[in-house]
């Protein structure tokens, strides 16, 4: 009786501590809620491949966007950031491949979503400017064991580009403003949810074509964009203000195909025009 007594707290111990390690003890170890990521940041990911054989993994293939680097691993991704998800992302990235062996060289062509860039400007897809999406998708580098200069495009796709901002904080951007492109052919889009937009004008196009000789504006909408934003609210750009919203001139950089970005479009929505109400400004 006497051992039975004396040996009774030692198996509540024994009890208790196989208890706690089975999680009654609420450990945080088990934790199956962990935490969320910062909503404040983003990380851009994609994957290179080799145009040698169908869809290689290649590594050590640098991709710049902006400040930020990174370099492919052995599966060919890789992982830019994490950076502010307030971060202007650039129009263009550039895709270094010197570094990824014997074929490969910083000179290489660029495939990416069906068309060829040199490695020094490649078109950020606007998805990736908007926060649509933080994936850039595969990114294909030409393999050339000769070593032979790349070929000249015969042809690719001319994208114009740009942001609508507001004047009292120009890094917001303002989402749903109607933007055409073009006088006798004409190419409309919608801004995305930072107020950048791309329009594909066609391939290899000649932009000054596409407006009259005495007519090189474009123009933009912001009723829209919703009915805090009337049309009737003027524009400064390029250095010009009280610009109508549907006469605003193209840059001379983009008429003779030096550049295809228009830049930053800024709404003067505390000019008084219009109904004088203040928008408020979106969550960014």
């Amino acid at each position: 009786m006497s051992k039975y007594v004396a040996g009774f707290p030692v198996a509540l111990v024994v009890l208790s501590i196989a208890l706690t390690g089975c999680g009654g003890g609420g450990g945080s170890s088990n934790n199956p809620n962990p935490n969320p990521p910062n909503p404040t940041e983003r990380t851009i990911t994609g994957k290179i491949v080799s145009s040698a054989t169908a869809n290689p993994a290649l590594a050590n293939v640098a991709v710049t966007i902006g400040s930020y680097t990174a370099v492919s691993a052995k599966d060919g991704t890789f992982s830019l950031g994490p950076m502010p998800i307030a971060s202007d992302i650039p129009s263009l990235f550039t895709v270094d491949a010197s570094a990824a062996g014997t074929g490969y060289s910083k000179e290489d062509v660029v495939t990416y979503q069906n068309q060829d860039y040199l490695y020094s400007a490649v078109d950020t897809p606007v998805q990736i400017r908007n926060g649509d999406t933080n994936s850039l998708g595969t990114i294909t580098i030409r393999y050339d064991p000769e070593g032979m200069p790349p070929v000249p495009f015969a042809d690719k796709d001319t994208i114009i580009s740009g942001r609508v901002v507001r004047s009292d904080d120009q890094t917001v951007g303002i989402a749903g403003v109607k933007v055409t492109f073009g006088t006798a052919t004409t190419f409309t889009t919608t801004t995305g949810a930072k107020g950048y937009f791309a329009l594909n004008v066609g391939r290899d196009v000649d932009v000054v074509s596409l407006f009259l000789l005495n007519d090189k504006t474009f123009a933009i909408d912001t009723s829209t964009a919703g009915s805090s934003y009337p049309n009737t609210l003027l524009v400064t750009y390029q250095g010009q203000s009280g610009r109508a919203q549907n006469d605003l001139p193209v840059p001379d950089d983009v008429l003779s195909n030096r550049s295809n970005d228009l830049g930053n479009i800024v709404v003067q929505i505390d000019s008084g025009g219009g109904d004088g109400t203040l928008p408020p400004l979106p969550p960014f």
